[in-house]
């Protein structure tokens, strides 16, 4: 199951054209499959103005002889994400972001869950998204814990990521810094 795809229109990137490396950790192929979907979707939004490469891997084969690849991937990433039917994550994911926080050196980037329908009835979510949230911060990634309405719909999120808040308009725009350094002026 362990796959990289360089998902775009045009080839190769161009010069001024930005490379997005996306790891993806699927559970389960209904998890892979909405994986799939949910790239090719963000893909579809960036047309030619970001490239992306994800890679996709197995959560059962990060205790296996490519757990030190799926880490070097990840510490090379910018956006690391779950997809999960909500359990909380087996003891050999803990210890494979723990390698991936020794092996990381750069310094943004974001980590994401996504839970997948059907939501396992013994899932612990507010434990899987601590763990996950303590997982991105060793990584120095924001986390991004992206929960399905009660119907499990995800079309109303087009319309959230269009919005523009005033903390995102703060970001966007922030205040122009001093135009001078005097200490006594």
């Amino acid at each position: 199951m362990n796959a990289v795809a360089a998902i775009e229109g045009t080839g190769l990137p161009l010069p001024e054209q930005e490379v997005c490396k996306v790891v993806v950790l699927c559970e389960d192929a209904s998890t892979r499959e909405k994986a799939v979907e949910v790239c090719e979707h963000l893909t579809a939004q960036f047309g030619d103005e970001m490239m992306f490469a994800v890679s996709y891997w197995k959560l059962a084969d990060l205790a296996a002889a490519t757990r030190h690849s799926a880490a070097k991937a990840a510490a090379d990433s910018d956006i690391i994400v779950f997809f999960t039917h909500g359990d909380d994550l087996p003891p050999r994911v803990a210890d494979w972001l723990d390698l991936c926080a020794t092996h990381r050196i750069k310094r943004e980037g974001a980590m994401g869950v996504l839970l997948v329908e059907p939501i396992s009835p013994t899932a612990s979510i507010g434990v899987l998204l601590s763990r996950l949230e303590v997982a991105a911060a060793r990584l120095r990634v924001d986390f991004l814990p992206l929960l399905p309405a009660a119907s499990g719909d995800f079309s109303g999120l087009d319309d959230r990521a269009q919005a523009v808040t005033s903390l995102l308009r703060e970001i966007l725009d922030p205040p122009l810094p001093p135009s001078h350094w005097g200490l006594n002026e």
